[in-house]
């Protein structure tokens, strides 16, 4: 007899196992000011900029204004964490799941985190 398929465990990033928005998150944390952020929604509303494209724009506006790369990972850790959904995590690798996380594109910022969080 087979033995069954593992369990298959899939999470969201944002609003889920953080308790943010991660890619927006990161520009609130660096440019306190809000311009930045004021001109990606500007760019959004009147030039129809699509997401990715909008948050690269904001990354080169953020290290157009001194920000580093290593700043950027910085700001990221100290995003707030679900504490509840870690120990989901947790628990689902204790008991041999597999686990994936969903992104649109986001796969540095979620890595920096999870590096973070350990």
């Amino acid at each position: 007899m087979a033995s069954p398929p593992p369990t298959l465990v899939v999470w969201d990033f944002d609003w889920s196992l953080v308790n943010e928005n991660s890619d927006t998150f990161v520009i609130h944390q660096l440019d306190p000011s809000g311009k930045i952020w004021a001109e990606a929604r500007k760019l959004r509303k009147e030039q129809g900029v699509q997401w990715t494209q909008l948050m690269d724009w904001a990354v080169g506006a953020l290290q157009d204004a001194g920000h580093s790369v290593e700043a950027m990972r910085t700001a990221q850790s100290r995003i707030p964490v679900l504490r509840g959904a870690l120990e989901a995590v947790r628990l689902s690798a204790a008991a041999g799941a597999e686990q994936r996380v969903l992104s649109d594109a986001n796969e540095l910022y979620i890595k920096w985190i999870l590096e973070a969080i350990g």
